[in-house]
């Protein structure tokens, strides 16, 4: 069975809906929905990926309250790994607030100084990745300690181990994107980078997507893949490029 090692971040999320517009003239209003479960990019992975069959480990920072009590128990539930999470005493709790309107749209609120957010290259264990045939980084700028020269070191690691390496990406509200502070430094040692459409627009300057990859190709992935939503997605290496 294929391994992998999914490094990020995990979230209790806390869904309402509907919720249109905010109205504190009123002291209270009904919801037709209210729901607990885990989310974040990496979290949501592990799960996925375990649940179709491969055997994955989450490296992540969780807290020793009820919020990192209930990732972890996830994970164990679907029979994810969990011997690479750090339990961190004492630490602020993950937990999101996810706002969803009759439309389907959504928005987040998350806690600040949760501690899934300040995993650091000390926190990374380095010497495991050989055990590893693939190795995903994702989220990638929700996690500012894990950017620059660390996240090259990341990928380069995981590359000299043998790894295949994967990076999906959020929004980078510092605007380092592919500078050096950033991605750009690792871009050379991800072999499957796929930002959405907006992210790449951001990254490059370019609102043509058959651009977009050309750029990111020519700073050093290997293949990319561009999320187009509804549109499904764009491939592109040296050899090939396709839309589906």
């Amino acid at each position: 069975m294929a391994k992998l090692l999914a490094i990020g971040n995990g979230t209790v999320d806390v869904l309402v809906k509907p919720i249109n517009e905010l109205d504190f003239e009123i002291d209270s209003h009904q919801l037709d929905s209210l729901v607990m479960s885990t989310g974040g990019d990496t979290m949501n992975v592990t799960v996925n990926m375990t649940r179709l069959g491969m055997d994955v480990d989450m490296m992540a920072l969780v807290s020793d309250d009820t919020f990192g009590k209930t990732l972890t128990n996830r994970l164990e539930q679907v029979g994810a790994g969990t011997k690479r999470i750090k339990v961190v005493p004492g630490s602020k709790g993950s937990v999101t607030l996810v706002v969803i309107n009759d439309a389907g749209d959504r928005t987040f609120y998350s806690l600040n100084g949760a501690i899934n957010k300040t995993i650091s290259e000390e926190d990374i264990d380095f010497d495991c990745f050989g055990e590893y045939e693939f190795l995903l980084y994702n989220n990638a700028f929700v996690l500012p300690n894990l950017l620059g020269k660390t996240a090259e070191r990341i990928f380069k690691t995981a590359k000299e181990a043998g790894c295949i390496t994967a990076s999906d990406v959020s929004w980078d509200r510092a605007g380092k994107w592919l500078c050096d502070e950033g991605l750009g430094l690792a871009l050379p040692y991800i072999d499957y980078f796929m930002p959405s459409y907006v992210e790449a627009k951001a990254m490059t300057g370019s609102d043509d997507v058959e651009e977009m990859a050309r750029i990111m190709l020519e700073k050093g992935a290997k293949n990319v893949v561009i999320k187009l939503g509804g549109d499904g997605c764009y491939f592109a290496n040296a050899e090939e490029s396709f839309y589906t």
